[in-house]
């Protein structure tokens, strides 16, 4: 073969690899995926989709075929990715997520506030898609920045605690007169379109890091 072959022939193993690698297989469905009401609904849809084709199925049924389906077709593309997967660890060239199956129906949006004594009001800076309350909207949009507070959002981690001290120094920096920097989360719920509105509020990942505190940590 040609080094334009052998060329060729790499270019397209490369292609093949990195095609599979980011195919939307979650790699372990647990039992009660298909419990969440979005999930539900779209089975019930599908349900009534395949009923119109002649295929009758229960919406209980259909979750369980598709669980044994997902799983089987997951335990190939990890067999498949089993002998390149050191080249891929060594390289950061891999796929660690796969798409999204249905909507986060509970997302969390980010508030950072701060106030100078104990006994006054937090001030606002910061709420996530605010556009009035927008300090560092940029910085918090890329999307390097935004995955650690995303991500801890829902699996808290260390890098939570890094990140709100990181962003308690660039207030206290900007603010003389705050003394106290507040972070957290308000998770709230979005229903399907046909559901009544719920508003339901839940204060999360609470964090308030004081200004002494952070020039110790800075000494």
């Amino acid at each position: 073969m040609t080094r334009a072959g052998w060329r060729a022939l790499g270019i397209a193993i490369v292609l093949i690899v990195h095609s599979v690698c980011v195919l939307p297989i979650p790699s372990n469905v647990p039992d009660d995926s298909f419990d969440h009401p979005v999930a539900k609904e779209e089975l019930a849809r599908w349900g009534g989709i395949l009923e119109s084709l002649g295929y009758e199925i229960e919406p209980k049924q259909l979750g369980r075929d598709l669980l044994d389906v997902g799983q089987a077709i997951a335990d190939k593309k990890k067999a498949f990715l089993t002998p390149f997967r050191p080249v891929l660890r060594t390289t950061g060239t891999g796929q660690a997520w796969g798409l999204f199956t249905y909507p986060n129906t509970r997302p969390n949006r980010m508030h950072i506030s701060w106030r100078a004594n104990s006994t006054d009001e937090w001030t606002l800076l910061y709420r996530a898609l605010d556009p009035e309350y927008d300090w560092h909207e940029s910085t918090f949009r890329y999307r390097r920045v935004r995955g650690v507070f995303d991500d801890n959002a829902n699996q808290v981690r260390r890098s939570y605690s890094n990140f709100c001290d990181w962003v308690s120094r660039d207030v206290f920096e900007e603010m003389p007169e705050a003394n106290e920097v507040r972070i957290h989360m308000v998770q709230t719920v979005v229903g399907l379109p046909h559901q009544e509105p719920d508003d339901e509020m839940k204060v999360r990942l609470v964090r308030v890091l004081k200004r002494s505190d952070a020039e110790a940590g800075a000494e």
